[in-house]
């Protein structure tokens, strides 16, 4: 039966020119540290309440501060900037403007362990980042900021907490994420719902934005920023918003697509005297590594595409809320990831977006505490750290919903195209080895593109089409294009090795990442050992 040719290769071949020109295959994210190192720490950390204050410039109030690698920024809020002297952590927004491609920001106490979990990281030059968080204040009444590379950073001051053991004010309360509604155009004005007490200290919202034609900033009323948008990006981030005339009010200098969800708010003076919901700042504590064995899944399985983890609280008994880093490394696709109370209802969008496979970010977000813990959801597929850097007193709520089941997605039907331009390689790649003698084959032991594990190919070099004649001469770095279901895979090459032919790496893989081995025989001419060039997935796009 003659083989029904289903992709046009002139077309294909126009569609891997465009991507290599003009899309690249982000190479330089995917090269970013990946992984945090956490750091123990004897410090003992008190409760507190939280007051929302008048914004003020804290660091860079006449111009924004220039930052350089290894830089230490020192900065005393206790008993400055109209503050008490017993601040005991503050809310910050930090807005970074980065001068070289993947900096990380590190916020911390001074005089305390210095943590390895990067509070911002802003990746693009010439494309600044925004990041509400928390922080907690050194004994000597001053916050550190460490940086990895050159940024322009500037800081304001939103919220201060101070030590409490009940208050009626500034108690945090969590609720299942509650949608406020999604519009288009440069001002946001939505009713906060009738459950929210007219007196709060603040609201915190979780915000996304989308389809921004040019670069811009949304902010407050009070001109604090909250989310930088541009075109062709996906962004969000957690937005502390104080309650006007019972309303949520921001805007933005360029029309964009947004989404805003309710996830809490702070208690005002009507509100009842408690101990519940009141802060405790704490050294970073790791729940997650999808990289390492602390990872439920198992050791060094990665978040694919439309899987979820659930993961415990089981050190914070005590806690109704988590404050939490999220680390996105080395995304499989574009997508998001979604961290929210196992069990109950999750935010409408993710807190952190990737734009293509290989990107790296790391993003804020407060999060219900449930029975079983809280649960991080990827759509696009990602290794990912979750870290606990605070929490508020008060009950769990009940996980009353089901357990997440992950499935293996169905393999692609081959079929496909190869495109390799080291070696000026462009052909079919068909389903059944038997028809290796016609074109290269995808090899039945091995995962289809789209799942977890490797890839593998198997071709000619001496023989029939000669398609892979010279995988030998591949170079780390290089591009190779692979199209089937509809996608076009982008990989890099990460080496070229001599393997013999009971290797088990010809076809698999020892981690779930979703890596490519184009094989072939070698020498040239002989069966002896087979040639296997190595080569990681960097990005996934639709065609």
């Amino acid at each position: 039966m003659p083989l029904v040719r289903l992709v046009d290769t002139r077309r294909l071949w126009v569609v891997v020119a465009v991507i290599a020109s003009v899309v690249g295959l982000g190479i330089d994210a995917v090269e970013a540290e990946s992984g945090v190192v956490m750091s123990s720490s004897s410090e003992t950390w008190a409760t507190s309440a939280f007051t929302a204050v008048d914004p003020v410039r804290v660091l860079g109030a006449d111009q924004p501060v220039a930052v350089s690698r290894g830089r230490i920024q020192y900065l005393t809020l206790a008993g400055r900037f109209g503050q008490p002297s017993d601040v005991s952590a503050a809310r910050l927004v930090l807005t970074v403007a980065p001068t070289e491609p993947g900096v990380e920001i590190t916020v911390h106490p001074s005089g305390g362990v210095v943590p390895l979990v990067a509070a911002v990281r802003a990746g693009e030059v010439g494309r600044p980042v925004v990041r509400s968080i928390n922080v907690a204040v050194g004994t000597n009444g001053q916050i550190e900021f460490r940086t990895s590379g050159g940024a322009v950073l500037a800081v304001d001051l939103v919220g201060v907490y101070r030590p409490a053991s009940s208050s009626s004010a500034g108690r945090y309360v969590s609720i299942d994420p509650v949608s406020l509604g999604q519009m288009d155009g440069r001002e946001i004005d939505f009713a906060v719902p009738a459950s929210v007490p007219a007196d709060v200290e603040a609201v915190l919202v979780s915000m996304t934005a989308w389809n921004a034609p040019s670069l811009g900033t949304w902010s407050r009323i009070d001109d604090v920023p909250s989310l930088v948008v541009g075109p062709g990006r996906i962004e969000g981030g957690e937005v502390l918003v104080r309650v006007v005339d019972g309303r949520v009010r921001l805007r933005s200098n360029v029309t964009s697509r947004v989404a805003l969800d309710l996830v809490g708010w702070f208690t005002g003076p009507s509100a009842p005297v408690s101990a519940d919901g009141l802060y405790v700042a704490t050294a970073p504590t790791r729940l997650l590594d999808t990289t390492t064995t602390l990872n439920p899944l198992g050791a060094g399985v990665a978040l694919h595409e439309r899987w979820a983890v659930e993961n415990s609280l089981a050190a914070f008994s005590a806690a109704s809320a988590v404050d939490v880093r999220i680390g996105m490394h080395a995304a499989h696709g574009a997508g998001s990831v979604a961290v929210y109370a196992s069990g109950r209802g999750a935010p409408t969008y993710g807190q952190v977006h990737a734009p293509l496979a290989g990107a790296v970010d790391v993003a804020h977000a407060t999060v219900r505490a449930a029975t079983r813990g809280v649960a991080a959801y990827s759509s696009g597929g990602t290794d990912l750290t979750l870290d606990v850097i605070g929490w508020y007193t008060g009950s769990r709520a009940v996980s009353d919903g089901a357990k997440p089941v992950n499935v293996m997605p169905s393999g692609h039907d081959f079929p496909g195209l190869i495109a390799i331009p080291r070696t000026r390689t462009l052909s079919y790649v068909l389903h059944d080895p038997d028809l290796v003698d016609i074109d290269p084959v995808h090899l039945p032991e091995s995962r289809s593109p789209n799942q977890p594990g490797n890839t593998a190919i198997f071709g000619h070099r001496t023989s029939h089409g000669r398609e892979f004649r010279n995988i030998d001469r591949l170079r780390v770095g290089d591009p190779v294009y692979l199209a089937v279901g509809g996608r076009i895979y982008v990989y890099s090459t990460t080496s070229v090795e001599v393997l013999s032919p009971q290797d088990p790496r010809l076809y698999a893989s020892s981690s779930n990442d979703q890596t490519l081995t184009l094989v072939a025989c070698h020498p040239p001419g002989s069966i002896k050992f087979r040639v296997v060039a190595f080569a990681r997935l960097v990005d996934t796009i639709q065609f």
